[in-house]
């Protein structure tokens, strides 16, 4: 009889920790809170620890697993505590343990302004030396943006990727309905306004931002990817997809993420704290004025990544095949008619 796969990466798990002499007895509690990979608890005799699994495939080729790796590195040289530490790695099977941060996530606990300004700390000091060699020598962020267009056609391919869901069944019919519907007749609207917007304001949607202006980036950066300590201190995780953008695309994420929703009554501070950390001065302000609408179709889209095939290979390596289309696509409706 052929091994599960679950039974394949519990022999790899446990390969991977008697090769770091770790293989005491062990028990591992899954982590279903990420949608890109799979992650552990993993408890021994001594200590308790975090594993993550990368996906990897043919079709996406990003090497999550190596940008983790090098940013937190370059992170711990700032000086940076408020994050999990490497502890080992096999890259054969793409699997990286770390340091567990005990805590707590924060679905029901209330975002007020010291969790606010415990995140904008933590910007400050990842980019308190922007113009480091070491910095210089981070990549761009995944899907990072520079000018108006990139953000616009970024979308665009979203939206035209979800237009092109194979058809299975009724719910993947409904997702092509809802997008048609409702997210392509909004994002007409929406580039009529931003190309509108943009003439009266004198601002160039080809133009790029400057070095001066672009931020180091955790990427995917809201409270959705921040545990709270027993002493009420944020630790900041998940950075396969960091480095360089638009600190208005940081912005817009950071108030469009749907799991766990910045109150929008601190945009206004966030925005003017941003700037003084950056600059960019006026233009930040009127590019995320301008780019947030686009955003929140945006957020939308990744909702509803279950419908389109080589993502939802993605999220079945995740949540271990679990079908989460139907779950996805009435978020997303909500989400669209709420936020």
């Amino acid at each position: 009889m052929q091994p599960t796969e679950k039974e394949n990466i519990s022999t790899k798990i446990e390969e991977f920790m008697t090769s770091i002499d770790l293989n005491s007895q062990f028990q591992l509690y899954p982590i279903f809170h990420g949608g890109n990979n799979r992650a552990w608890k993993i408890k021994t005799e001594t200590n308790t620890y975090f594993l993550k699994h990368y996906f990897v495939s043919d079709q996406d080729k990003r090497d999550r697993f190596g940008t983790e790796i090098t940013f937190i590195n370059f992170m711990q040289k700032l000086g940076i505590r408020a994050i999990p530490s490497p502890i080992a790695a096999n890259r054969a099977h793409n699997l990286g343990l770390f340091s567990f941060l005990p805590g707590q996530r924060l679905d029901t606990t209330p975002i007020k302004l010291p969790f606010i300004q415990q995140s904008l700390a933590f910007l400050k000091q990842l980019n308190s030396d922007r113009t480091s060699i070491e910095s210089q020598a981070l990549p761009l962020a995944s899907d990072a943006c520079f000018t108006i267009k990139d953000h616009m056609l970024s979308l665009q391919s979203r939206l035209d990727r979800l237009m092109n869901i194979q058809i299975n069944d009724r719910l993947d019919q409904n997702a092509i309905d809802f997008v048609a519907n409702d997210l392509v007749k909004e994002w007409v609207l929406i580039h009529r306004t931003i190309e509108e917007s943009s003439k009266k304001a004198e601002i160039h949607i080809e133009q790029s931002i400057c070095g001066a202006d672009r931020m180091i980036s955790p990427s995917d950066f809201g409270f959705h990817n921040v545990i709270l300590s027993p002493k009420g201190e944020l630790f900041f995780v998940d950075f396969e997809y960091a480095g360089w953008d638009d600190p208005a695309k940081l912005i817009c994420d950071f108030f469009c993420q749907p799991d766990i929703s910045t109150p929008f009554n601190y945009f206004s501070y966030y925005i003017d704290e941003i700037q003084a950390m950056i600059g960019g001065g006026q233009d930040l302000t009127n590019r995320v004025k301008l780019l947030f609408p686009l955003y929140r179709l945006k957020w939308c889209c990744i909702i509803l990544n279950d419908f389109i095939q080589n993502e939802k290979e993605r999220k079945d390596f995740a949540f271990f095949k679990k079908d989460r289309r139907e779950k996805q696509f009435y978020k997303a409706v909500k989400y669209i008619k709420g936020h």
